[in-house]
């Protein structure tokens, strides 16, 4: 099979923007404020901001230099927004998952949707990143989700039910081959 790519769709990483000229807004004019009693506050919104905005900063640069969201091949699938690469023969299920909101289930966000993907040896793949801390992160967040290896189709272009299907062919293709 040809390698498919999923493009990074512009609305979630765009809001880089949006999360900058607030940053900027707050550093320029709460800058009086490091020096009275809740200067500690202005400080830690200071050095955690990027921390938490680091995703939509590297999804933005791979929207700006048009690399994949998502990159399928015969064997692997890569998504770029965990940085993980998984190989297809150690992929047991792929299933499509959602949040919707019980309360108005009119009301769905394209937030909501992901392809989850089961693996064989979850602990191979976490204990290869390389970053201790957030190796530790995603351990300690692969315990509350049914897997850690998920694409949010809010990161990716196109229609949800036809992402699912493709993803799923290349999972059916590996367990033919």
């Amino acid at each position: 099979m040809e390698p498919e790519r999923f493009e990074v769709s512009p609305l979630k990483p765009s809001w880089v923007l949006l999360h900058l000229t607030g940053y900027y807004y707050f550093v320029t004019h709460f800058s009086d404020a490091l020096a009275g009693p809740a200067g500690w506050i202005v400080i830690l919104v200071i050095i955690f901001f990027p921390i938490i905005i680091w995703k939509y900063i590297r999804l933005f640069a791979r929207l700006i230099t048009l690399k994949p969201a998502v990159l399928l091949t015969d064997k692997s699938v890569y998504i770029a927004e965990s940085n993980y690469t998984i190989e297809w023969v150690d992929v047991t299920d792929v299933y499509f998952a959602t949040n919707i909101n019980s309360y108005n289930p009119e009301m769905v966000a394209k937030d909501t949707f992901y392809i989850i993907f089961k693996v064989s040896d979850p602990e191979k793949y976490l204990s290869a990143i390389q970053n201790p801390l957030l190796r530790a992160y995603r351990k300690l967040t692969a315990k509350l989700k049914p897997s850690p290896f998920e694409i949010k189709l809010s990161w990716v272009r196109g229609d949800e039910d036809e992402l699912y299907q493709i993803v799923r062919n290349y999972f059916k293709y590996s367990r033919q081959h």
